[in-house]
């Protein structure tokens, strides 16, 4: 899958900016080739999992476990803000601690963008791994561990970091480069297990989530805020030191990242899987 992504990557670039250029859309043309190559790697554990559907016949919402969600929208804009809301609030904590400062002004014209960045990439990821990936396994294993293993295959492709310096000009083997360059993780190993950790983590949370209402759409609300408000506060702050292995060099870095996401798990159920587990039971106790 990795391999697959770093060859697709500079292809994904060069269409990108050539898109970008042609359509006049800033996004396409501004994204550093670090982006394309995370979204490469998702693209490739797409196209592998296409063969594994058509094989076991499950292409339809039914065959994934799916259903239709009668509160689709208090799921999806209501995670939404719950999770923006609580990563915000975490942010903060990390100003306050000054490992982060606020820019002398607020790029609040990238606010549009950030948000439709975060749906964007909450739809394709959440129906990838949530949707495709889950719906897949489930069918052959218990709901516990399904999630297990997507949120560890979740936490692992998330993991595929290249560099943050600039590659300089983009070639065929541009992706090779990244992909050996990601591996420079391991060698903090209080970053590398924080990290995973925390995606591990999110994985779990966004999974209990698409299991208990049979449905995309709080997924999809949950994951669309946290990474929207993540970006806003990387877009509005500059970050100043790293505290490990507590805080790491981004919001999703270091123990305490795991340890919100819990606590933010628990007021996801609060909010919302309790309710939908209540008329659960109500509907079989009839």
């Amino acid at each position: 899958m990795a391999v697959l992504g770093a060859i697709i990557a500079p292809w994904l670039f060069w269409a990108g900016r050539a898109i970008g250029d042609a359509w006049h859309i800033p996004l396409l043309v501004s994204t550093d080739f670090k982006r394309y190559f995370e979204r490469s790697v998702l693209l490739a554990a797409f196209l592998l999992i296409l063969p594994a559907l058509r094989w076991l016949g499950g292409f339809t919402r039914r065959d994934l476990g799916l259903v239709r969600d009668p509160r689709r929208g208090f799921h999806l804009i209501g995670g939404f803000f719950l999770a923006s809301a609580l990563v915000l609030a975490y942010g903060l904590l990390n100003v306050q601690l000054r490992l982060s400062h606020w820019k002398e002004s607020f790029p609040w014209d990238r606010l549009p963008e950030v948000v439709f960045t975060g749906l964007a990439v909450a739809v394709v990821e959440e129906v990838l791994f949530r949707g495709g990936l889950l719906g897949l396994l489930r069918k052959n294993s218990s709901a516990i561990a399904s999630a297990i293993v997507v949120s560890a295959i979740y936490a692992g492709v998330h993991f595929f970091r290249p560099n943050p310096d600039d590659p300089g000009p983009v070639h065929w083997y541009s992706g090779f480069i990244a992909l050996a360059g990601s591996f420079g993780q391991f060698s903090d190993v209080a970053s590398a297990v924080g990290l995973l950790t925390t995606l591990f983590v999110l994985g779990l949370m966004l999974a209990h989530s698409r299991l208990s209402t049979h449905s995309l759409w709080l997924p999809i609300g949950l994951h669309a805020g946290l990474v929207a408000a993540k970006m806003t506060f990387n877009k509005f702050t500059i970050h100043d030191r790293n505290l490990l292995p507590w805080f790491g060099p981004d919001l999703i870095g270091g123990a305490c990242s795991a340890l919100f996401l819990a606590a933010c798990w628990f007021l996801v159920w609060l909010f919302f899987l309790r309710e939908t587990l209540a008329q659960r039971d109500l509907e079989y106790s009839r």
